[in-house]
């Protein structure tokens, strides 16, 4: 837009434009009184506020990319001893979610603040259930277990060594197993309220020995599951019991859960 130069003043001129309207514009004190010289339109932006506002509008995106990342799901641990506890990491590896599986595992986390990596949330989870007695299980026998479900059996194995290598470093291979599900187990074990270790094990011994009540089994810590198991299948060896021949352990039906009904 062209404007008319009408008078200067420190850092800039007052100017007629060819709409009728007077203003101040940064600059041109060089140019004499009455010089006809180009103006922004009224209301458009200087290129300086344009880039501004360009770099915030991409700062916003990158932040909101970030904290949906931050908050988005990226794998989950289960962590079973008798309390069960369900852990959900991001794609940093932080802590996003703690959820209690049961009655001692609201107990366990009531007054625990977790944050930070698996390790880090683990160790302290230990730490707090070494406090209560709940660790002595049955000697021989683990008394933790820890399964792992990631996008991809591949990411879950990856996810898997890293936790094994995190045990055995801190000591605690002795006292725990550590393996992987797939998404219909953790389904099956979720509707049943117990997780996907635990379930996986539940059916173990069902299949060692049909006659122990569902209820039970899915009440026992992890060291008693173990070593009902290895009873039952020496028992099945020595022939004391019927052995059960299937090639698969039985299915825990939705019906026979401790919360479901007939």
């Amino acid at each position: 837009m062209k404007a008319v130069i009408v008078s200067h003043k420190r850092g800039g001129s007052y100017v007629l434009d060819h709409q009728g309207s007077f203003r101040f514009v940064r600059g041109h004190t060089s140019q004499p009184v009455g010089s006809e010289i180009s103006v922004p339109a009224p209301g458009t932006p200087s290129r300086l506020a344009t880039m501004v506002t360009s770099y915030c509008l991409m700062l916003a995106l990158l932040l909101g990319g970030f904290a949906w990342l931050w908050n988005s799901q990226s794998y989950t641990v289960y962590l079973d001893i008798n309390p069960s506890v369900e852990l959900q990491f991001n794609c940093f590896d932080r802590l996003i979610g703690a959820h209690a599986l049961n009655e001692d595992a609201e107990a366990l986390l009531e007054n625990l603040k977790l944050s930070g990596t698996p390790a880090e949330v683990v160790t302290k989870l230990l730490d707090s259930a070494s406090e209560e007695g709940l660790l002595s299980g049955v000697s021989g026998f683990p008394s933790v277990l820890v399964t792992i479900i990631a996008q991809n059996d591949d990411a879950s194995l990856s996810h898997m060594y890293v936790m094994m290598r995190f045990m055995q470093s801190g000591g605690f291979e002795h006292m725990a197993r550590i393996t992987t599900c797939d998404a219909e187990t953790r389904e099956r074990a979720l509707s049943l309220g117990v997780s996907p270790g635990k379930l996986t094990l539940v059916e173990e011994l069902l299949g060692a020995d049909p006659t122990v009540p569902i209820e039970d089994a899915m009440n026992m810590p992890v060291g008693d599951l173990f070593n009902t198991i290895k009873e039952a299948e020496e028992q099945n060896i020595d022939g004391t019991t019927d052995s059960v021949e299937q090639n698969e352990p039985p299915v825990v039906p939705l019906e026979d859960s401790p919360d479901g009904t007939d």
